[in-house]
């Protein structure tokens, strides 16, 4: 009987890690193919990459790929109901204000502790395309509300949560959803402080698991994480432009 135990338990783990590695990978291999695809178009139709448009373009290529894979997965698994949604109620709403004013404000609060302690924090890609042109980073508020926060919530707190609640439980789920969906972000980041940045993603994204639990309504997360990186987004350019 012990030897069961141990051996369900082994398959437990296993199933659960496959589950995920295969889900993030297949994510990025599927917008690798869908950059490349929409790069090609762009340049068959005469844009030129370098500029905000079409730069922003590219990212958005990204994320239809990631929603491709999160379609992909969920029908080929026949298990939609992984994730947790439906029409937001007034309450959803109020979690959405609420969970805007919580990250802002852990944001403000991590940002004065790691400038207290030394801690560089390291600057992101976005941000450095955004200094040679201002204008691209108006570009992202569409592509953030729209894709990127409804495609990386579907991956990371839809599946990658879900699946990791499943077998071990919310407060698991959150921790481990929250160091996969901060370590994809290294390779975007530029400079010293990366450990620090991440840190402060790790922590940004547990609060956007918390509150996937406690509304159980993925749509909530979404809209917070897609609202939460427009307003920064503008506010670069404001501070980029001088109208702050």
């Amino acid at each position: 009987m012990g030897t069961d135990v141990s051996s369900t338990g082994w398959r437990l783990h296993l199933q659960t890690v496959g589950a995920v590695i295969s889900a993030v990978a297949g994510a990025y291999l599927v917008a690798v193919l869908s950059v490349s695809l929409g790069v090609e178009l762009l340049r068959s139709l005469g844009f030129v990459l370098t500029e905000p448009g079409p730069r922003a373009m590219r990212s958005a290529f990204q994320f239809v790929g990631f929603g491709i894979a999160v379609a992909a997965y969920l029908a080929l698994r026949d298990d939609w109901e992984l994730i947790r949604w439906r029409v937001p109620t007034l309450r959803d709403v109020g979690w959405i204000v609420g969970g805007l004013v919580t990250l802002f404000g852990a944001l403000y609060v991590l940002s004065i502790v790691s400038s207290l302690l030394g801690a560089n924090t390291a600057e992101s890609q976005i941000v450095a395309n955004g200094r040679q042109n201002p204008a691209y980073l108006l570009y992202l508020v569409p592509v953030t509300i729209l894709l990127v926060g409804p495609t990386e919530e579907l991956i990371f707190r839809g599946i990658v949560q879900g699946t990791i609640r499943r077998a071990y439980g919310p407060v698991v789920a959150i921790v481990g959803a929250s160091l996969i969906f901060a370590s994809i972000h290294l390779p975007s980041l530029l400079g010293e402080g990366q450990f620090t940045t991440i840190a402060i993603i790790f922590a940004l994204g547990a609060l956007l698991g918390a509150l996937y639990e406690l509304t159980d309504n993925i749509v909530v997360p979404i809209v917070v994480h897609g609202l939460f990186n427009a307003v920064q987004f503008v506010s670069q350019y404001a501070t980029l432009t001088g109208v702050l």
